[in-house]
């Protein structure tokens, strides 16, 4: 699990902002704060975070200083080549030492000054990430950091979320009031639907949720 805090600047305090990566400590049944990150993103608000559900798990970042980051795990060891990280837990009927899993630090990062990445996705294997950059969006290999791709939709001239859906052959583009079926395959969008929404978010594999911003209600798409 990952979260962000933070704290504006005012006349007394500096701004703050953390972002914190917790493990879940099934013995003790609670959240262990892993690794904390100062300023990820400078000063900036993180503006989107998101796993990969590839082995092992990498934590993609983008923030309002222009880029999105990897991060991924690391192990600590000792002069003996064994893992570091011993903690001992407390609670209110047991007292025990376990040892932390990897760390995490900073992998990659993409600099991209031109435009403010406001969304990520991961596709289903974790083979490419899909980055929201305004009036287009870019998917990486996150492996290398190179651009597989860019693409712009006359139909969605401004992109505010983007959305893998099905194995990584669609992309979901959604702008501000409009979503964009784009098969990755064909390079081309196969259905444009007019709606004004709020968010949209991954249900299963082959389905998106939109949350209208009107009525507060829930659409479900799902490609066939």
């Amino acid at each position: 699990m990952a979260t962000v805090d933070a704290r504006e600047e005012d006349e007394v305090f500096h701004g703050e902002r953390y972002l914190k990566i917790w493990w879940w400590d099934q013995k003790s049944g609670h959240w262990i704060l892993n690794t904390r990150v100062d300023r990820p993103h400078g000063l900036g608000r993180v503006t989107d975070l998101s796993f990969s559900s590839s082995s092992p798990v990498y934590l993609a970042t983008a923030g309002e200083d222009g880029n999105a980051k990897i991060w991924g795990m690391r192990t600590v060891k000792n002069r003996a080549g064994e893992a570091e990280g011993k903690l001992i837990v407390r609670s209110l009927f047991a007292t025990y030492q376990c040892t932390l899993p990897d760390f995490w630090a900073n992998r990659s990062t993409f600099n991209i000054r031109s435009e403010m990445p406001k969304s990520l996705s991961w596709s289903f294997d974790s083979s490419l990430l899909a980055i929201s950059l305004g009036p287009h969006v870019a998917v990486y290999d996150p492996e290398s950091n190179v651009i597989r791709e860019t693409i712009s939709s006359p139909e969605c001239p401004v992109t505010r979320a983007v959305c893998f859906v099905g194995r990584g052959r669609y992309l979901v583009i959604v702008g501000s009031q409009e979503i964009v079926l784009w098969d990755l395959v064909l390079q081309s969008g196969r259905f444009t639907f007019t709606v004004k929404c709020s968010s949209v978010d991954l249900d299963t594999p082959s389905t998106m949720v939109v949350s209208h911003s009107h009525a507060n209600t829930t659409g479900y798409f799902a490609r066939t």
